[in-house]
């Protein structure tokens, strides 16, 4: 692996985002590692932490209601203070992720439009 990638820690359970996010952001030169889902995320976050530049979390993993705010909630209380984007088509769960400590919000289909501002 190349010492300067940046990594990407993208918890989505919607496996065509994955795949979709995964390859563009892998040709912008980033490492990507992903999580489909909350459990998968937590045990990759303990070992792994220390090495994440920015985390793109979606609102719900799985599922139509909000449920990653104990998520992000388990991350800032752990230790990480980088870069959370909460990424949902919901603009009131993304603002509700913001309020509970993400750091921004993009809709999903914004990412990869919006990705440079992520790192302002």
């Amino acid at each position: 692996m190349d010492a300067q990638k940046k990594v990407v820690f993208l918890i989505e359970d919607d496996e065509s985002v994955v795949r979709s996010l995964k390859r563009n952001l892998e040709d912008r030169g980033y490492e990507v590692i992903a999580a489909l889902t909350q459990l998968v995320a937590i045990d990759w976050f303990a070992v792994h932490r220390d090495r994440l530049d920015i985390i793109l979390l979606d609102a719900c993993v799985p599922g139509n209601r909000i449920n990653t705010i104990p998520l992000l909630k388990h991350f800032r209380t752990s230790g990480y203070d980088g870069r959370v984007i909460a990424v949902s088509n919901d603009h009131d769960f993304n603002v509700a992720l913001l309020q509970a400590g993400a750091t921004g919000w993009c809709y999903k289909n914004e990412i990869l439009k919006r990705w440079d501002s992520f790192w302002g």
